[in-house]
C-alpha cells in the first residue's frame, strides 16, 4: 500500500516538462542585437515625422501585463498609460511634417529571458519644424521594456527624462 503514493509521485514527476534552456552568451548577444536594431527603425520613425510608425514599436494593449494601472510610457513625471494617451501627447510634435531626430550614445541590453529584455540608453534629440528648421538637442536617458509578441518585440514600457 505505500508503494502507491510513492509511485504516484514518481509518475508525477516524469510526467513535468522539462526546465527551458539556459540561453547562452550568444542567444543574449543576438537579442540585444535585435533590441537595437528595433530601437534604430523606431528612432528612424521619429526622424521621418511618422507618428504611426513610431508608435508601432508600443504594444497595442499595454493592460495585458499590468498589475495596477499600465503605464505604457513616461516622460519625466508624465504617465501615459494607454496608446492613445501616448498618441495624443506626441501629436504636438509630429504635426505639419515635424520630425524628431535621435542621436543613440552609450546603450545597455539586460535579457531577462528570450521573450522579455530591459535597455538603457542615452542620446539627444530635437524637433525639426516643417520648414526644416532644427531645435536645440535635448539630452534624454531613456529605460524600456521590450516583450516579444507574436515574434515581435514590442515596447511595453518607456521611460525618457
Amino acid at each position: 500500500m505505500r508503494l502507491l503514493p510513492l509511485a504516484g509521485l514518481v509518475l508525477l514527476a516524469a510526467c513535468q516538462p522539462a526546465p527551458p534552456p539556459e540561453m547562452t552568451d550568444a542567444d543574449r548577444q543576438a537579442i540585444a542585437e535585435e533590441i537595437h536594431q528595433q530601437t534604430l527603425g523606431w528612432m528612424t520613425a521619429d526622424l521621418n515625422g511618422d507618428m504611426e510608425a513610431s508608435l508601432a514599436y508600443f504594444v497595442e494593449d499595454a493592460e495585458g501585463g499590468w498589475v495596477s494601472e499600465p503605464a505604457l510610457f513616461m516622460n519625466r513625471r508624465v504617465l501615459f498609460p494607454t496608446k492613445a494617451a501616448v498618441r495624443e501627447w506626441f501629436g504636438q510634435f509630429f504635426v505639419d511634417g515635424r520630425a524628431m531626430p535621435w542621436s543613440l550614445g552609450q546603450e545597455s541590453v539586460a535579457v531577462l529571458s528570450s521573450d522579455h529584455a530591459v535597455q538603457i540608453f542615452e542620446g539627444t534629440y530635437s524637433v525639426v519644424d516643417s520648414l526644416g528648421n532644427k531645435g536645440p538637442e535635448i539630452p534624454a536617458t531613456v529605460t524600456t521594456v521590450w516583450v516579444r509578441q507574436e515574434g515581435e518585440w514590442k515596447i511595453l514600457h518607456c521611460h525618457q527624462s
